[in-house]
């Protein structure tokens, strides 16, 4: 299974096992929500921005960041679902077999309005680090 894949997972379970869940439940998806999604708000979307792998040791180590965003429809949801993305991955644990989860930090809120099937749509949330170290 790729890093990717395995990030994927550890983040969806992360974001449906959380407070979060009262606002989205499982509607998380990974970095594009499915077509038609727009009657169903509010919903988290978090996709790979920059990072991998860094070959400065003799093991494997990722430090990658995540655009993670609650769509919402009203500004208000949408920062409240942020602070739902931050409660749960600010500092949590995420299971990534085979790797040591080092740390995720919180970095730069990202924010915006679109537009989609007619409608306004709010996103707001972060940009999230996430370090391991390969083990074994």
């Amino acid at each position: 299974m790729t890093i990717q894949n395995l990030l994927g997972s550890a983040l969806y379970t992360r974001l449906t096992t959380t407070g979060g869940t009262a606002l989205w439940g499982t509607r998380v998806y990974d970095r594009q929500s499915p077509a038609g999604t727009a009657g169903s708000v509010p919903y988290v979307v978090f996709a790979p921005v920059s990072g991998g792998e860094i070959p400065l040791t003799p093991t494997r180590t990722l430090d990658i960041r995540y655009a993670v965003r609650c769509i919402a429809a009203s500004s208000a949801e949408a920062r409240s679902g942020a602070a739902y993305i931050e409660s749960a991955l600010r500092g949590g644990s995420l299971t990534l077999p085979g790797w040591a989860h080092l740390g995720t930090t919180e970095g730069e809120t990202l924010s915006a309005v679109e537009n989609l099937e007619g409608r306004q749509f709010w996103a707001d949330g972060a940009l999230y680090r996430i370090r391991a170290d390969k083990v074994g």
